[in-house]
């Protein structure tokens, strides 16, 4: 870069920083000279606003509560009334003759009506059965067929090469899983064999206690065995015989009858 571009650059610039300072003084003297009353007065009447606002809601806090209190009792006392006003109202209308033929138009109709939507039920499944009948056949035609494609599919798989290969892979893995569970219990049986020893010479030693316990309470009660014994082995007697008649006579007159 020569060097009267630069002085003519330097020069621009320092005219340009001069004219934005004397700008700048201008704006200030004419904000001054215009604007200071009217933001004075704003600030001052904002104050003035505020200080009426918190005013006013105070002497509404402390004068209006009462008021507010027996307004708000007002308008609820004024609202049921005429609820009740508007029911007293409804009911009058029924009772009068006006009031009653309208009752049996509208029940005439709500009868019509009803009367109207079930032929038009009866009607619409009259005539819709062979379009539902042509549904329900499709939608059985459709799940057969799919049923049958998926068949056809499974079975041209498994004919293919890859099918035969994964098949005959399949039943391989199916071999040696069949070994291995083989193997895995044959061991488990010769790991667990003491375990398994102890375990049935234990049920045999409390099988055997249970039986001596039976022995020892038959030799301990051996009359009273007998006793039953021979009270099974004996015949009913005719005591007992009459008495069971006597008590079933009304059941088996009502199953004769």
């Amino acid at each position: 870069v020569s060097s009267p571009t630069v002085r003519a650059l330097r020069t621009w610039r320092h005219h340009s920083e001069l004219a934005k300072r004397r700008l700048d003084r201008l704006e200030a003297q004419v904000r001054r000279m215009v604007g200071a009353p009217e933001l004075r007065a704003l600030r001052s009447w904002r104050a003035v606003t505020a200080k009426h606002m918190l005013l006013r809601r105070a002497g509404h806090g402390v004068m209006g509560s009462a008021l507010f209190k027996g307004l708000k009792s007002w308008m609820q006392h004024c609202q049921q009334k005429a609820e009740k006003k508007k029911a007293l109202a409804a009911q009058v209308y029924r009772f009068s003759p006006h009031g009653r033929a309208q009752l049996r138009s509208i029940n005439s109709w709500r009868r019509h009506s009803a009367f109207a939507r079930r032929k038009r039920a009866a009607l619409a499944a009259i005539m819709g059965k062979g379009k539902k009948q042509a549904l329900t056949t499709w939608r059985l035609q459709a799940a057969d067929a799919t049923a049958r494609k998926h068949q056809l599919r499974s079975a041209l798989r498994r004919l293919s090469p890859d099918g035969r290969a994964k098949s005959k892979v399949l039943n391989q893995l199916n071999g040696f899983l069949g070994v291995y569970y083989t193997f895995r219990r044959a061991a488990a049986a010769i790991h667990h064999r003491r375990a398994r020893k102890c375990l049935n010479n234990w049920f045999f030693v409390v099988e055997q206690q249970f039986r001596i316990a039976e022995a020892l309470h038959a030799v301990r009660h051996l009359s009273l065995v007998r006793a039953l014994n021979q009270w099974k082995k004996a015949p009913p007697h005719p005591a007992r015989k009459t008495l069971a008649r006597l008590t079933n006579r009304d059941l088996s007159k009502c199953f004769n009858s």
